[in-house]
């Protein structure tokens, strides 16, 4: 999916409840309020690639909120964009209690990627991993965080 109102995207699962898999490439509107459909499960959603242009948002916490047995998660944002995205960071980890795989270009993941143990922690079950350009992950964190898996 492509430039999507956040009113379209939920427009879009509304009519597609059987997804397992969700790739959206798109800049969502920023003033934009969702429509939320109180109705709405995606329980089929296994796997969700988020490439976000102009920064996360709580659109993602939502869509995952409704998605609860996602186990492969990809997100990309523009680091220009994401350096307020901590808080959306540890309510995606809280919102995929059945998360197995985790991939994360260029997302600020805090001062030093501080928020990688936290998000870790709360994402124990984690089989794969992989970052990809944080220039800022030190070792010490890296393996702290690594610690946090079962």
């Amino acid at each position: 999916m492509h430039s999507l109102r956040d009113d379209s995207i939920w427009r879009t699962f509304t009519n597609n409840a059987q997804l397992e898999r969700l790739d959206i490439f798109c800049g969502l509107w920023r003033n934009n309020q969702p429509v939320y459909e109180p109705e709405l499960t995606l329980h089929n959603l296994q796997q969700l690639e988020w490439a976000k242009k102009y920064g996360l948002a709580s659109t993602l916490v939502d869509l995952l909120k409704r998605a609860p047995n996602v186990q492969q998660l990809s997100l990309y944002c523009n680091p220009e964009d994401c350096l307020e995205a901590d808080d959306i960071i540890l309510a995606v980890a809280k919102a995929c209690p059945q998360l197995r795989a985790f991939s994360c270009k260029e997302l600020h993941l805090g001062s030093r990627d501080q928020f990688l143990k936290s998000f870790l922690t709360t994402c124990s079950g984690i089989v794969m991993l992989s970052l990809y350009r944080h220039p800022g992950l030190k070792d010490g964190v890296l393996i702290a965080a690594l610690m946090e898996l079962k």
